[in-house]
Protein backbone atom coordinates (compact mmCIF):
# COMPACT_ATOMS: atom_id res chain seq x y z
CA UNK A 1 0.00 0.00 0.00
CA UNK A 2 2.73 2.26 0.54
CA UNK A 3 4.47 1.45 -2.48
CA UNK A 4 1.21 2.38 -4.35
CA UNK A 5 1.11 5.76 -2.67
CA UNK A 6 4.70 6.37 -3.40
CA UNK A 7 4.08 5.27 -7.19
CA UNK A 8 1.18 7.75 -7.32
CA UNK A 9 2.90 10.08 -5.97
CA UNK A 10 5.87 10.48 -8.32
CA UNK A 11 3.97 9.96 -11.05
CA UNK A 12 2.12 13.29 -10.31
CA UNK A 13 5.54 15.08 -10.09
CA UNK A 14 6.32 13.94 -13.10
CA UNK A 15 3.24 15.40 -14.59
CA UNK A 16 4.27 18.28 -13.26
CA UNK A 17 7.33 18.81 -14.33
CA UNK A 18 5.95 17.66 -17.87
CA UNK A 19 3.82 21.24 -17.26
CA UNK A 20 7.32 22.93 -17.63
CA UNK A 21 8.44 21.65 -20.92
CA UNK A 22 4.58 21.47 -22.45
CA UNK A 23 4.45 25.37 -21.97
CA UNK A 24 6.14 27.03 -24.77
CA UNK A 25 5.92 30.33 -22.98
CA UNK A 26 7.91 29.07 -20.02
CA UNK A 27 10.25 26.88 -22.04
CA UNK A 28 10.98 30.76 -23.84
CA UNK A 29 11.77 32.19 -20.64
CA UNK A 30 14.05 29.17 -18.85
CA UNK A 31 15.83 29.81 -22.47
CA UNK A 32 16.49 32.78 -22.36
CA UNK A 33 17.05 33.29 -18.41
CA UNK A 34 18.81 29.88 -17.64
CA UNK A 35 21.98 30.99 -19.07
CA UNK A 36 22.21 33.90 -17.73
CA UNK A 37 21.99 32.70 -14.50
CA UNK A 38 24.39 29.86 -14.93
CA UNK A 39 26.84 32.94 -16.06
CA UNK A 40 26.26 34.57 -12.84
CA UNK A 41 27.02 31.42 -10.50
CA UNK A 42 29.84 31.00 -11.94
CA UNK A 43 31.10 34.43 -12.03
CA UNK A 44 30.03 34.17 -8.19
CA UNK A 45 31.80 31.75 -7.33
CA UNK A 46 35.46 31.68 -9.35
CA UNK A 47 38.33 32.50 -7.40
CA UNK A 48 41.28 33.59 -8.96
CA UNK A 49 40.12 32.92 -12.58
CA UNK A 50 38.45 29.17 -11.36
CA UNK A 51 35.28 28.07 -10.68
CA UNK A 52 34.79 26.46 -7.31
CA UNK A 53 32.72 23.32 -6.47
CA UNK A 54 30.19 25.81 -4.93
CA UNK A 55 28.68 26.68 -8.21
CA UNK A 56 26.63 23.43 -8.15
CA UNK A 57 25.08 25.15 -4.96
CA UNK A 58 23.95 27.73 -6.82
CA UNK A 59 22.61 26.29 -9.88
CA UNK A 60 20.30 24.01 -7.75
CA UNK A 61 19.25 27.18 -6.18
CA UNK A 62 18.26 28.63 -9.11
CA UNK A 63 16.78 25.32 -10.50
CA UNK A 64 14.53 25.28 -7.12
CA UNK A 65 13.96 29.00 -8.10
CA UNK A 66 12.74 28.36 -11.23
CA UNK A 67 9.94 25.27 -9.81
CA UNK A 68 9.05 27.42 -7.19
CA UNK A 69 8.08 30.18 -9.81
CA UNK A 70 6.64 27.54 -11.94
CA UNK A 71 4.50 25.82 -9.69
CA UNK A 72 4.24 27.59 -6.75
CA UNK A 73 4.89 27.41 -2.93
CA UNK A 74 2.13 24.85 -2.45
CA UNK A 75 3.73 22.40 -4.66
CA UNK A 76 6.88 22.17 -2.68
CA UNK A 77 7.50 20.18 0.22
Amino acid sequence: MINKMNEEKMLERTNYINKIFDDIAIVQRIQSKLPRLFQMANIESSRAGKVGMEVGVLREKIIVALFLYVFGEECYE
